[in-house]
């Protein structure tokens, strides 16, 4: 199953962000007094946009726009903005117009076509959890009355808090095989291949560089050139003064790693 976030830079980078920048828990804390939503979620407030307007007027529209992405291997994928409308205090999904709805998200649509960034497939209403089933039947019943042009689907808060993760909550996939790359250097310091375990340091060395802009993966190539050169200090006594010299050169060249020099 794909992992989903948030995704507050393309809500960021939206050309109306500056005029309409504010939170999704904020809006619902607004509208209802339930914050509802994790309080991290920036969105686009549409409502207040439309009314700073020059030309106001005073169309409907969906209540927030926030950012949302697929997550894979600590990547984001298919990233696109995603329209809501809060429906907290509804008692009953009957009080809603199909003809309302459908002019509220086209109106939303046109507000935010001045942005590149792709629209979700779908538009989310959310309702309190004790409504929730039936808004969904709602919805699926009123199917062939949606002329928007995007899926609605019926959301609770709790639902959604479990679906849009934030991404800094997800636990960090390393992009390198730490566990075999430490298996290849014990299998040079048992065979005293002490050339190749300098090329090796040296390789991870660059790498190390190549994922500098990464603060998780290169923190993690640090900690495994520690690990490597505890063993290397372990095995000093099996060789001579040159590769020695070698390898304390090596860690000069790379002071990043705070290698302790290996004395004779």
């Amino acid at each position: 199953m794909v992992t989903q976030i948030f995704d507050n830079e393309i809500v960021q980078v939206h050309p109306i962000y500056q005029t309409a920048k504010s939170y999704l828990a904020q809006l619902a804390d607004r509208d209802y007094g339930k914050p509802c939503f994790d309080s991290r979620i920036e969105c686009l407030d549409m409502d207040s946009y439309e009314t700073s307007l020059p030309q106001n007027e005073s169309d409907s529209t969906m209540d927030g726009v926030i950012g949302i992405a697929e997550h894979n291997n600590n990547r984001k994928q298919n990233r696109k903005l995603l329209m809501i409308e809060l429906r907290m205090n509804y008692q009953t999904p009957h009080h809603l117009k199909t003809s309302s709805l459908n002019k509220k998200v086209s109106h939303t649509i046109q507000l935010l076509s001045c942005s590149s960034c792709t629209l979700a497939d779908y538009v989310l209403f959310i309702f309190d959890n004790r409504i929730l089933q039936q808004a969904i039947r709602w919805m699926r019943d009123n199917k062939c009355s949606n002329n928007s042009g995007k899926e609605w689907l019926a959301m609770s808060p709790e639902r959604f808090a479990k679906i849009y993760l934030c991404e800094s909550d997800l636990p960090y996939v390393p992009e390198h095989d730490f566990d075999s790359e430490k298996v290849k250097f014990l299998r040079l310091l048992d065979n005293q291949s002490f050339e190749d375990l300098y090329d090796q340091l040296d390789r991870w060395g660059q790498e190390y560089y190549k994922w500098y802009s990464s603060p998780q993966e290169s923190l993690l190539i640090i900690n495994f050139l520690k690990s490597i050169w505890d063993e290397i200090i372990q095995r000093k006594d099996t060789m001579e003064e040159e590769t020695i010299d070698c390898l304390n050169l090596f860690a000069e060249e790379y002071p990043n790693f705070d290698l302790k020099q290996i004395s004779l």
